[in-house]
């Protein structure tokens, strides 16, 4: 069921490759928006504005600017209070970032967006600790922080990785209730191997 689940996913996956889409992407208020599309979507621009506590006449730009790099798409209209409103959506059912190690094409810009991810989720840590929801124990936890350092053996890491990949389908492709939600950020990098370096 899992492995299914993993293959449908992956098939409706929208894979960012373009620096321009990538640059595009890297504003805070950008990635909420396509963010909040995906959780979601689709949503007006006021049920948007909504979500992100704003007013929608500022996302109006961002909005553009994600719909001209196909990181949002138009999604039909909706009659409301007697007005037909447009209603916008993320173009895939997940959007990742593929990342090529060693492509100087795209270092600068992947590395430009590891340090918007990483105001991201200080902002949003930030948000979610002062929230009445939050819950910091139990299985209903929602806040949580964690960093890890280790040393996992090939078999290891493939499972690790497997683990990860069924998180994203849980969270794009599980039931979904009413409410909040919740944001998981999660990076994994190597690190350098000191080549048997002795004292």
């Amino acid at each position: 069921m899992v492995d299914r689940r993993l293959r449908e996913l992956e098939a409706q996956t929208l894979w960012i490759e373009n620096i321009d889409q990538l640059s595009v992407g890297l504003a805070a208020r950008r990635q909420d928006m396509v963010d909040r599309l995906l959780a979601f979507g689709p949503l007006s621009v006021k049920e948007l504005a909504a979500r992100l506590e704003a007013k929608p006449s500022a996302l109006y730009h961002h909005l553009r600017m994600l719909l001209a790099a196909g990181l949002v798409v138009e999604a039909g209209s909706r009659v409301t209070n007697r007005k037909r409103v447009q209603l916008y959506a993320a173009p895939a059912r997940a959007i990742r970032l593929r990342i090529r190690p060693g492509d100087p094409a795209n270092g600068a810009a992947v590395q430009g967006f590891v340090r918007a991810l990483a105001r991201q989720i200080d902002g949003d840590f930030a948000r979610g600790q002062d929230l009445p929801q939050a819950e910091a124990e139990g299985p209903g936890r929602n806040l949580a922080l964690r960093r890890l350092c280790a040393s996992p053996d090939a078999a290891t890491l493939a499972e690790i990785n497997r683990k990860l990949e069924e998180i994203n389908a849980l969270l794009i492709d599980g039931p979904t209730a009413p409410g909040g939600g919740i944001v998981l950020s999660w990076t994994l990098a190597p690190l350098p191997d000191p080549g048997g370096a002795e004292d």
